[in-house]
């Protein structure tokens, strides 16, 4: 399965990674969207809906900087 050896299984589950967070990123925004449709001016649920987006900003960044930071530490450490 992997033939390429340490090297592309740390790859292929740093993209797993990614594509994991990216869909949860996704998920809290649509989430959110939802909530603040169906709120009614219920702040309990506006609340739960600035907290989804909170996690959707978090999710992103979290995402940038695993593509940008996880190369420089994999090629520092030499597995790339």
């Amino acid at each position: 399965m992997f033939s390429g050896g340490l090297e592309e299984i740390l790859l292929s589950l740093l993209a797993i990674v990614i594509i994991l967070i990216f869909v949860g990123s996704l998920y809290a925004f649509f989430y959110a969207i939802f909530l603040f449709i169906f709120s009614s001016g219920d702040a309990e649920k506006i609340k739960k809906a600035w907290n989804s987006i909170r996690y959707m900003i978090l999710g992103i960044v979290l995402t940038i900087a695993i593509l940008f930071l996880f190369p420089v530490v994999l090629s520092k450490a030499g597995f790339v």
